[in-house]
């Protein structure tokens, strides 16, 4: 350590000559960081792009598909939109989101609790054949 009186610092402060060399590597690591930071949301909105496109791309084989088989047999014809719709209205209306801090999309109307009341009892709803769940509040 070098002894050196500088503006703003009394006699006999201490500073260390490596100071400005490691406060501009610091500033370099910082620019170099943001530039990282910036193009990770870049490939994080075009991952975004490619996902959507690959559940697209999945969802319409799986329509083709069941459509085929429909096609061949008269008593499945309908299953797959009734199964779609039922899954959709659950999808966007019970099922959490982790994106949305574990709520849907088109939540229901918010819950209340009142402190001092029982627990309130749960109804569980079974959706095609027992392959989904919703529970709800039972009145």
């Amino acid at each position: 350590m070098i002894e050196r009186d500088a503006p703003g610092s009394g006699p006999g402060v201490q500073t260390d000559p490596e100071l400005p060399t490691v406060q501009g590597q610091l500033i370099v690591f910082a620019r170099e960081l943001g530039e990282l930071y910036r193009l990770e949301r870049s490939r994080n909105a075009e991952l975004e792009t490619v996902l959507e496109s690959l559940r697209d791309t999945y969802l319409a084989t799986m329509k083709s598909l069941a459509t085929v088989i429909e096609a061949k047999d008269q008593t499945t014809r309908g299953h797959l939109e009734r199964t779609l719709k039922v899954y959709i209205a659950h999808y966007n209306a019970h099922r959490p989101h982790r994106a949305l801090q574990l709520e849907p999309p088109d939540p229901a109307a918010a819950v209340t609790l009142i402190s001092g009341h029982p627990p309130a009892r749960v109804h569980r709803r079974d959706l095609l054949g027992g392959l989904l769940h919703e529970y709800r509040r039972a009145a």
